[in-house]
């Protein structure tokens, strides 16, 4: 339904049937987490991408960063009615994807992009795991990741520093 606003869309479903994603009341935006046909407003200015099989969601939302003095894009987690800012390397930043192990992938700019894993709450660039001697003679910088399985592996993207804008996707693994 459009939940009584002007616009709705659904980003997100796990495997109990909750449903993530936004709609349109009085010209803004506003999350939600629907179940079972009861709504709960996440409220405005929050865009959710994903939800796990433990109801936890991602995403990003605006808001005020009194150190970046401006309103950014940053990324959250939100769970048990609670949104908690995910800690990143710069602004705008944003949460893609969340496993039902607790961790999270999603980007953060950082004067170029990082792409980020946050397992238990805590920051990972994934740009620090590369193995270098596996993509030579590439200068590889991850700039986001968009998706992560059970098994942790994650899907990222690249840009090769060597030749500008060459873009590629990366499959990657934990050793």
């Amino acid at each position: 339904g459009m939940f009584g606003g002007s616009y709705s869309a659904a980003v997100g479903i796990n495997n109990h049937g909750q449903i993530v994603g936004n709609y349109i009341i009085d010209d803004t935006v506003h999350g939600y987490f629907w179940q079972g046909g009861g709504l709960t407003d996440l409220g405005s200015l929050v865009y959710p991408e994903e939800i796990n099989d433990q109801g936890q969601v991602v995403g990003g939302f605006q808001r005020y960063i009194p150190e970046a003095e401006g309103v950014y894009l940053t990324a959250f987690l939100w769970e048990n009615g609670n949104i908690t800012h995910l800690e990143v390397l710069g602004y705008p930043a944003r949460a893609y994807d969340i496993n039902n192990k607790d961790q999270v992938v999603g980007y953060s700019a950082t004067g170029n992009w990082g792409a980020l894993l946050w397992k238990n709450h805590v920051r990972i660039n994934l740009n620090t795991l590369l193995d270098s001697s596996t993509i030579f003679p590439y200068i590889w910088t991850l700039v986001s990741a968009s998706a992560i399985n059970d098994k942790g592996e994650i899907v990222s993207r690249g840009v090769d520093l060597n030749y500008g804008s060459t873009q590629h996707e990366f499959l990657l693994r934990p050793k």
